[in-house]
């Protein structure tokens, strides 16, 4: 049950409700016709029940007041002037003062193969709206090769825990995924590497779209050309388009930094190509798998 008159610590700045006294005069204070209360800002703090305000008449003039009681908790309002808080400051720190003595939540415990499923699951969710694959279909794909890796349920303890990327444990269904974990097992079947991707690579080119727009190389003209030229719009995006020994071109893309300040060529070539990388996992996955459904 919470307090209906908790204790609150004044500080400066702060809005309190002033009540004059009653029975005497307080001269240039114009009053309003219920006698109060009266808005307030807290100058000083003297301690949690006194205070200096500046409080503010029926005409918003305002007047200094020193060494005024301010009204806590179950104290009585006293004869002479006084000041307290309205009434949603004190629901407000009621509702704060329970909210501390709630229990505090224990975070859920989960196994190792829940936090495989989950990462997996978060490094595929772009796959699955990028090629339209069915969410449940990929969803037992995954449990399946985590049980194949795992030996099905729970990962039991293995000798040695070594760092395998999540996609190439599911390049051979077709799927990329962009997240490295660790698994308790060691990958011992044919799976795509990032050195078969590396080797499957037979040129790279980058140019912005502005270059691609003004139909020149990189740095084939002075930068100043471009801007001059060329689309603002087209200025930060960055191309990168690899050509795979098979003759399979892939066209990787950034679209740079919102404001036109932070534009760093390095960083979208950089970013270019690993979204061109992206897309060829998925190629090398397929061909392993063919090779492996020939066998």
């Amino acid at each position: 049950m919470t307090d209906p008159n908790p204790i609150i610590i004044p500080t400066v700045g702060r809005v309190v409700w002033f009540y004059p006294a009653s029975n005497t005069a307080e001269s240039g204070f114009v009053r309003n016709e219920s006698g109060g209360p009266y808005a307030a800002i807290i100058a000083r703090v003297w301690n949690d029940k006194m205070v200096n305000l500046t409080v503010f008449d029926a005409n918003g003039a305002p007047h200094s007041r020193t060494s005024v009681t301010l009204v806590q908790g179950d104290d009585a309002a006293p004869d002479s002037a006084f000041c307290g808080w309205m009434p949603f400051q004190k629901g407000q720190a009621a509702r704060q003062d329970a909210h501390a003595k709630e229990p505090a939540v224990l975070p859920r415990i989960t196994t190792h193969r829940q936090e495989l499923e989950h990462s997996a699951a978060h490094a595929l969710a772009s796959r699955v709206a990028e090629v339209g694959h069915s969410g449940g279909k990929l969803g037992k794909e995954v449990r399946e090769s985590l049980d194949a890796l795992l030996g099905g349920g729970e990962a039991k303890p293995a000798p040695q825990i070594v760092a395998l990327p999540v996609r190439e444990l599911f390049a051979a269904a077709g799927m990329s995924a962009v997240t490295e974990i660790d698994l308790a097992a060691q990958a011992v079947a044919p799976r795509v590497t990032p050195a078969d991707i590396e080797a499957a690579i037979a040129s790279e080119d980058y140019f912005t779209a502005a270059q691609g727009l003004l139909g020149v190389q990189w740095d084939a003209v002075p930068r100043k050309t471009i801007i001059d030229t060329a689309p603002a719009a087209l200025r930060m995006v960055t191309l990168c388009v690899l050509v795979l020994r098979n003759g399979t071109k892939i066209v990787g893309v950034n679209t740079g930094p919102v404001s036109p300040e932070n534009f760093d060529a390095d960083i979208g070539r950089k970013y270019a190509r690993e979204h061109a990388i992206e897309q060829v996992w998925p190629l090398l996955g397929y061909e392993l798998r063919s090779k492996l459904a020939a066998a």
